[in-house]
Parts: C-alpha cells; structure tokens; sequence
C-alpha cells in the first residue's frame, strides 16, 4: 500500500505555531469573504443581464415597432437595429414526428447519425466498419440536427426575421408557426443590436 504523503498527513495542533495558526485564520476570513463578494457579484451580473434582455428584447423593439422602424439612425451616429430571432426545440416526444416531417419534405439531410461502440480491437473496428451491417456488434446510435442547423432551418421554413414574411406566409413560401407546432417548438423573439 502506497505511503501517504507528508502534506497530507494531520498535524496535531500543538506542532502548528501560533502564527501560522493566526495567519491561517486571516486567510480563511479572506476566503469566507471572497466567497460572498463573488455570489453578491453573481447575483448582480444576474439582474443587470435580465434587465438588459428586457431593454434589449422588449422595451427598445416596442418603441420602435409603435412607429413601424426596424432600424434607425440616432443623432450621436449609433445605428439601432431592431429583428426577430427564434429559438427551436424538438422535445423527446415530438422527435419522430419531426423526423417524419422532414422525411416527407425531403429534408432529411440535416440530421446527423452519431454511433458509440464499446471498446474493441483495431481488427474488430476495422471490421465493423466495411461489414457493419454484417457484425454482430452491440452499439448505441443516435441522431438529431444540430441546434444551429434546427434554428436556421426554422427561421428559413418560417420566414422568420424577413421583410415579406406575412407575403410569403399568403403565397405559400413560408409556414405559420401553427403549423410545425406538432413538430418543433419555436418561441420567436426580438432582440436589438446598436452598432
């Protein structure tokens, strides 16, 4: 059995000097008190990103939106942009759906196939490899379409975020959001950039 090493070992307290003692307790107060600074830190960081998601998501794309701008240029040379983002889930029980709805838009090339195997020798994973279909391995697969892609895609099949976007919904180049409801969740959001 390996020896343990000295710095680990409990000291008794009488082989501590008082001033490693008295230093020690200084250290454990600077501790305690930076351990609460940082969740103060972090408690503000917290409200000041909430309230810039509400200045940023609602207050500014209001305004604008009560005078029908997207954008606008201010005085002092700052450009206010104002658009419609989305963001997309496909829940565990909404997946074969959505599989089925891309499978029947012939879009099913956005999904990615990932494997796992367990540990095997470079001869068994050459083989699995040319014959998978032929081994008898035992493998996990899963698949899914990245959540980039996910969003691209739904901005795209949605119109999200263009100018024409009722136009197209009426002439058919776009889907309502009601319509792939059984197939994906997407929550639409403004969000503003100042350039």
């Amino acid at each position: 059995m390996p020896k343990t090493p000295k710095f680990l070992l409990a000291l008794p307290p009488e082989k501590i000097s008082e001033d490693a003692l008295s230093q020690l307790k200084r250290l454990v107060e600077q501790y305690k008190f930076t351990e609460n600074d940082i969740e103060e830190v972090e408690l503000k960081l917290k409200e000041k990103k909430k309230w810039f998601n509400k200045l940023s998501q609602e207050e500014i794309p209001t305004l604008l939106n009560t005078f029908g701008l997207s954008e606008i240029k201010l005085e002092s040379g700052q450009k206010v942009i104002v658009k419609l983002n989305a963001s997309v889930s496909v829940p565990n029980d909404k997946q074969e759906a959505f599989y089925a709805f891309l499978k029947g838009r012939n879009e099913e090339d956005i999904i990615k196939l990932h494997f796992h195997f367990d540990r095997m020798s470079v001869k068994k994973m050459t083989d699995l490899f040319a014959f998978l279909t032929e081994g008898d391995y035992v493998y996990d697969s899963d698949r899914g379409v990245h959540a980039q892609t996910l969003k691209k895609y739904f901005k795209q099949l949605l119109g999200i975020g263009e100018k024409d976007q009722e136009e197209g919904v009426a002439e058919g180049r776009y889907l309502r959001k009601e319509e792939v409801k059984n197939v994906a969740d997407v929550f639409t959001f403004f969000f503003t950039k100042i350039k």
